[in-house]
């Protein structure tokens, strides 16, 4: 066993000097001072049996002559330090020699030292003494080194298991990343929602390494599960921004971009919190939709506010780009950036499908063997249907025989401060999940209560009128002008009950201060067939209809009842065959 394999084991031992020298005289003498020193002593007589000696047993130090028959001083010391590989063995030269070119020599072997003959004890001392030292540094490095790849490896595993094992597989979402060291201070996080819209956050941490990458773990766990119980972009973006800027220092920070595709495939909200522009291709290649930055990265500013979404009118076939900064800043190896101009013109060489491809390509080509300076990432979300929960057409297990007296009523009144700060449709899950006891609900479960509340609150408190979203730049003034209102709202209320019915189902009411509206003029209307499915507005009432068992309005409009069968075959099945 070496040395370095019983310090490695936690072994103690007298330590081992190896005396090389043809000269019998010469070895007794080292000996004898080297043993004074509390050395154990192995001698040999020529470089090739030093070679032998040292492959054998190991050795501490070497002191070594350098003219010997069979193998000389200078290819005995390489032959040494080939077979110490990393652990390092100080060679100390024992020579009379004194020209220049000789003791460079004995340097370019690999020799540590030198001492000259005769030997004095003192500074023979002194030398080994110094030699020790280097040792034990080196092999401190050394086991430090070990640990950290250990620990490194460790971090690896729990990085990959955590946020990138745990994504939610989409269709038509690709990928490409590259790290400039080990880890990676870009994420990629993917997640489907109660609704089946996709979420996609593309983020980039200031610096990169293992120190850009711990911020990846706590920003996986909060949009994970805010995205699974339906909060809204918004929210996710301020409750990851508020995490940041508590556990980050100054300086550091997180620009993002979320992207939220409705399941259809024919529309996304793009926020972009301080990343390059988000561009839109088309099903040729071109670019037709640019949306910049616009508000602060996150993890700066604890009062961080997320304006409106820019809205994506989509067709199947366009393709969404989401880009780091890395990407464009590529350098070749003359140090020349790859830039914006050339990375453009690759998006646009051909089909969007390969854009991905392309890209990575021309890259690799255009980089050569030059190192990256940042870490780079690039995404590209095509637009095409996607249900990423299985089609689950059983029997809902809800057994009222089992759970005596369950009927309950919950009901809940909201404010001006309560509606402009509080996610109100997950909150309404987590209490139907609870009081049913049921772990999953039915993704259309949670389409009808989002479409019962942004009634009331965008029609009936904020007053907003649905027509406005006839384009997709209707669109983003719609909500525009709601979170301007929203903002503004100094009065209004919202009421909500819930009500589990004898046989099972869900009684859903929903009442606002609004001024409601002719709802006998839209069962009219329903009655002739005018409502359009299809349109960028209009389809919630229809929606929820289609969904409920039971849907209709008391008072003059501002209040409504929908009854939802908890008990019935899925309507989700439904749903998704009319969305396909």
């Amino acid at each position: 066993m070496t040395y370095s394999q019983q310090v490695s084991r936690g072994a103690t031992r007298q330590p081992v000097a190896l005396l090389v020298d043809d000269e019998p005289l010469n070895l007794m003498l080292l000996q004898a001072l080297i043993e004074q020193l509390g050395y154990r002593v192995n001698t040999a007589e020529n470089g090739a049996e030093a070679v032998a000696c040292f492959a054998a047993e190991g050795a501490d130090v070497v002191l070594m002559d350098v003219i010997m028959p069979v193998m000389d001083g200078y290819a005995a010391t390489r032959e040494i330090k080939r077979l110490a590989d990393d652990e390092h063995v100080p060679v100390i030269f024992v020579t009379a020699l004194t020209d220049e070119g000789q003791l460079a020599a004995c340097v370019a072997a690999g020799g540590d030292d030198f001492i000259s003959k005769p030997i004095n004890l003192t500074l023979l001392e002194a030398r080994i003494r110094a030699a020790e030292r280097m040792r034990d540094l080196h092999r401190e490095a050394v086991r430090r080194r070990v640990e950290l790849a250990d620990e490194q490896e460790l971090a690896r595993h729990v990085f990959f298991n955590v946020v990138e094992h745990g994504n939610t597989p989409v269709s038509g979402l690709q990928t490409l990343a590259r790290g400039a060291v080990q880890f990676s201070g870009d994420v990629v996080l993917s997640a489907t929602g109660p609704d089946d819209a996709v979420t996609v956050m593309v983020g980039d941490f200031t610096g990169h390494g293992l120190a850009a990458a711990l911020g990846a773990l706590p920003v996986t766990q909060i949009f994970r599960a805010m995205v699974s119980k339906g909060f809204s972009p918004q929210h996710i973006l301020q409750e990851i921004n508020q995490e940041l800027v508590t556990m980050l220092p100054a300086g550091r920070f997180l620009a993002a971009v979320l992207l939220r595709m409705t399941s259809d495939g024919h529309g996304c909200a793009v926020y972009n919190a301080g990343l390059p522009e988000v561009l839109v291709l088309d099903r040729c290649g071109g670019i037709r939709q640019r949306v910049a930055s616009g508000s602060l990265p996150l993890g700066i500013r604890a009062s961080l506010i997320v304006g409106p979404p820019t809205w994506l009118d989509l067709d199947h076939g366009d393709c969404v780009i989401v880009a780091t900064d890395g990407v464009s800043e590529a350098h070749d190896e003359q140090g020349r950036m790859f830039g914006q101009e050339r990375l453009e013109a690759v998006y646009q060489a051909g089909e969007p499908m390969q854009v991905i491809a392309r890209v990575e390509n021309t890259l690799t080509a255009y980089c050569g063997e030059a190192d990256l300076h940042d870490d780079l990432t690039l995404i590209a979300l095509h637009a095409q249907p996607r249900f990423t929960a299985p089609v689950d057409d059983r029997v809902m297990e809800v057994s009222t025989e089992t759970q005596p007296g369950s009927q309950w009523r919950w009901l809940l009144e909201l404010g001006a401060d309560n509606i402009r700060h509080t996610d109100v449709v997950p909150m309404i899950m987590t209490q139907v999940r609870e009081l049913f006891g049921r772990g999953v609900l039915p993704a259309t479960l949670f389409t009808v209560v989002s479409e019962l509340f942004a009634n009331a609150l965008d029609h009936g408190v904020l007053g907003l009128q649905s027509a406005a979203k006839d384009s997709a730049e209707g669109f983003a003034r719609y909500y525009s002008e709601r979170e301007a209102r929203l903002l503004a709202l100094r009065g209004g209320w919202i009421r909500i009950a819930m009500e589990r019915e004898p046989g099972g189902d869900l009684r859903l009411e929903f009442e606002d201060s609004g001024a409601g509206f002719d709802h006998a003029a839209l069962v009219a209307q329903r009655t002739v067939g005018q409502t359009d499915m299809q349109a960028l507005s209009g389809r919630g009432i229809a929606l929820v209809r289609e969904l409920c068992r039971e849907v209709y309005y008391q008072g003059r409009g501002n209040h409504v009842v929908a009854v939802f069968s908890m008990t019935a075959r899925s309507p989700d099945v439904a749903l998704k065959e009319q969305r396909a």
